[in-house]
């Protein structure tokens, strides 16, 4: 029979309360300081829990679980706050400095792969962003969207002017201006790049190098975020249609 020492027991249940402390506290987004609190008390729960796990080897698997979990929850929930922080500071009114934002956006892309739902987020503040620094700029393609895109899926104003800066970059792809192509490209935000990559990986052409499979990808990374359910490809035909269309638009 194996006699457990009573301060095995204190240890276990220490470990187990400060655990369940840390868990309460990642209900909501934390701060960077306070997820580094966090880390540096997992890593120190973690090494006091494998001081007792060949005496309570199911609850040391169980404590070893919840800590692995919780490392990664600290993470993404000081991820959700950087990301709220920069929505809210994008709504000031006034906003004076659009280039801090950009700055901490990039940063923030740098650190981390984003969720789809941060993505938009970001999409959104990067848009408010654009409209701050170059107010003049219209929106346009409304009307195609509106025709695309079913009435309880229609995009926010401001992917819809993330969209319409999608197809005026295709277009410089379309009339093949290389020198614009270039200027143009490093704005774009850095998952819609990703995007744009991974499209062309699909249809086995990397971009820029086919015009009609970069075009493509363009279209689908538009269409995704215009919610358009559409899954196919557009034809050569129905790119020659959009732009057709677009310069009797404008």
């Amino acid at each position: 029979m194996v006699i457990h020492k009573i301060s095995d027991f204190t240890a276990q249940f220490s470990i187990q309360r400060d655990l369940q402390s840390i868990e309460e506290q990642l209900q909501h987004p934390i701060d960077l300081k306070t997820c580094k609190r966090i880390v540096r008390r997992l890593e120190t729960l973690q090494g006091e829990c494998s001081k007792t796990h060949s005496v309570f080897l199911q609850t040391f698997q169980n404590s070893e679980e919840k800590i692995i979990y919780l490392f990664g929850k600290a993470v993404d929930q000081a991820v959700e706050y950087e990301v709220q922080t920069i929505e809210r500071e994008s709504q000031k009114p006034g906003l004076s400095q659009p280039s801090a934002i950009r700055e901490k956006i990039r940063s923030l892309k740098e650190r981390h792969c984003l969720s789809q739902a941060n993505l938009q987020i970001i999409a959104d503040v990067e848009q408010r962003l654009h409209r701050a620094e170059h107010p003049e700029t219209p929106m346009r393609h409304f009307d195609w969207l509106a025709s695309q895109t079913p009435v309880s899926n229609f995009p926010s104003s401001e992917t819809l002017n993330l969209i319409t800066e999608i197809y005026d970059f295709a277009e410089l792809v379309y009339k093949e201006n290389k020198e614009n192509i270039q200027e143009k490209y490093p704005s774009l935000p850095y998952f819609i790049q990703e995007s744009l990559s991974s499209h062309c990986a699909r249809l086995g052409k990397a971009p820029f190098i086919d015009k009609l499979s970069t075009l493509q990808a363009l279209f689908a990374v538009a269409e995704e975020m215009a919610n358009t359910g559409k899954t196919t490809y557009a034809s050569q035909e129905e790119i020659n249609a959009f732009f057709h269309e677009k310069s009797q638009i404008e």
